[in-house]
This record gives structure tokens, C-alpha cells and sequence, in this order.
């Protein structure tokens, strides 16, 4: 439900503030945003360890799209263990994550016309 802009407009911005190069996030962002619009009716409705399964493997193929950037950018290999790192925490915190946003989605009322 993120627009692709937005997506990209919070990529530059860590990207910015991290250092990183610039543009790179905002690349992978916009990929996953639209990755997972193309996804999202095959999601809806399933069981928590489909959507904790699919939310590894994107993990994991972001985290290696961009470590090999980094080795492609910096023509040399890069250590691919903060990669691996930051999967380990994504993977770990997806299920509390994933159950704030449930409880946020129950409370909020369904009928956008109310917040009117």
C-alpha cells in the first residue's frame, strides 16, 4: 500500500544519513514495493508462517542484491556477514512486527470514510 515514490523518497533518506551509496536503497525499495504489490492478493488471508516465509526469502534476496552491490561498487569482496547479520534481526523481529501491525489493524476502523 506504499506508493512507489515514497518507497523511493525513504530510500535516499537512509541513504543519506547512513552513508550509503546514494541511491541504493531507494533501488531496492522500490524493487520490493513493487514486488510485493504483485504478491499482496497471494498473501492476504494466509497463515503467518507463509507471510513469515515470504518475508525471509525477500530479506534474504534484498541483503544479497545488496551486499553484491557493495562488492561490485567497491571492485572487491566485502564481508557478507552484516549482511547475514541484518537478515538474522529482520527474520527475529518479523514476528513482533508482524503482531503490532495485526492488533493496529484490528483496532483501526475499517470504513476510511470515518477518519473524515
Amino acid at each position: 500500500m506504499v506508493p512507489a515514490w515514497f518507497a523511493f523518497a525513504l530510500g535516499i533518506l537512509i541513504d543519506l544519513v547512513s552513508g550509503l551509496p546514494l541511491g541504493l536503497n531507494a533501488l531496492l525499495f522500490v524493487m520490493v514495493a513493487r514486488v510485493i504489490q504483485d504478491q499482496r492478493k497471494i498473501f492476504m488471508g494466509q497463515p503467518f508462517f507463509s507471510v513469515y516465509f515470504g518475508y525471509t526469502l525477500v530479506s534474504v534476496g534484498v541483503e544479497i542484491m545488496q551486499w553484491g552491490i557493495f562488492c561490485m561498487v567497491g571492485m572487491k569482496w566485502v564481508a557478507i556477514e552484516p549482511a547475514l547479520g541484518a537478515v538474522l534481526l529482520g527474520v527475529a523481529f518479523f514476528p513482533l512486527a508482524f503482531l503490532l501491525m495485526n492488533i493496529t489493524h484490528k483496532i483501526l476502523p475499517h470504513d476510511m470514510s470515518v477518519m473524515k
